[in-house]
């Protein structure tokens, strides 16, 4: 599949410039612009960066089922019965979580939502401890 890709790619460059493919070294036959326009990368499956030959790049991977697992913690607190405000902020943090999976600030949302469950470890505890070896595997 890849290979197919890749070979459409060169024959559509070559069919905008015959002669890419022996142009001399650091020339460009073709703008770099009609290239980007040529080349689209679809990727399926756990893939965890993917930069290729770009400058300014800013990439935020999300995987649906990463986001599943925030979506069913956030469904299990609505069935706790406690303080109305308290639990507000703990989903408040598990949606910074969810919302910030995959970058550098996920870990400082996690401490924050970890640092809440303690104060309230008997009340939120016991319907929190089924996911919380999921949720640590995001700290990297």
């Amino acid at each position: 599949m890849i290979r197919n890709r890749v070979l459409s790619f060169v024959l559509e460059i070559e069919s905008e410039a015959p002669e890419a493919g022996d142009a001399p070294i650091n020339s460009q036959p073709i703008a770099e612009e009609r290239v980007n326009q040529i080349f689209n990368t679809y990727i399926t499956g756990n893939v965890q960066n993917v930069a290729t030959g770009s400058t300014n790049i800013n990439q935020h991977a999300v995987k649906k089922e990463d986001s599943k697992l925030f979506n069913e913690l956030l469904q299990a607190l609505t069935k706790v019965e406690g303080d109305k405000i308290t639990k507000e902020q703990i989903m408040g943090a598990i949606e910074e979580m969810r919302d910030s999976q995959g970058s550098r600030s996920f870990k400082d949302s996690y401490d924050k939502f970890i640092s809440m469950l303690a104060d309230h470890i008997q009340v939120f505890g016991p319907v929190v401890a089924p996911f919380l070896p999921s949720l640590a595997k995001f700290i990297s």
